[in-house]
């Protein structure tokens, strides 16, 4: 591993969403970043190409919303010094929500969610050629697909 004393980083960050009839409101992000140090190599460690999409689905009057979302990352660059990346990767994501109750300007909603979705697992470092190297500690570690239910309460601070 080697340290950078100093690096530069360049951007650009777009985002959409746009409302539908029936309550369907797709939305995407995308960032571009760039890192180079002082001497102008690229510094990896961090996706340059990466977007965000969301699918949300709701409907107000029965108290329903439901979505699906996934996180695109794009390959990650070598880091200084280093002989391999890691690959691009996709995690995904899904959400339901009822409202149940109302009490003055609280909301109590039951919610379920599904993290990694698809249970995408052990995404490794790959050599320049893009063979895994699974003898490598994991470039990224997800957590396995994870299942949480719960109660949330909302307040409506205009009340």
């Amino acid at each position: 591993y080697v340290n950078v004393t100093k690096f530069d980083s360049i951007g650009a960050n777009a985002s959409f969403a746009l409302n539908l009839p029936h309550g369907f409101s797709p939305s995407v992000s995308y960032t571009y970043t760039k890192r180079e140090d002082d001497k102008g190599v690229e510094i990896g460690g961090f996706p340059k190409h990466a977007a965000f999409v969301k699918l949300l689905w709701s409907n107000p009057r029965l108290g329903l919303r439901a979505n699906i979302r996934g996180n695109l990352n794009g390959k990650v660059p070598a880091a200084v010094g280093a002989t391999s990346y890691t690959p691009k990767y996709n995690l995904w994501y899904a959400q339901a929500s009822k409202k149940i109750a109302t009490k003055g300007a609280y909301a109590f909603n039951l919610y379920a969610q599904v993290n990694n979705l698809l249970d995408k697992k052990d995404i490794y470092n790959v050599d320049l050629q893009g063979n895994p190297r699974t003898n490598e500690v994991l470039q990224v570690w997800n957590a396995p697909r994870t299942y949480l239910a719960g109660i949330t309460i909302d307040m409506d601070w205009t009340r």
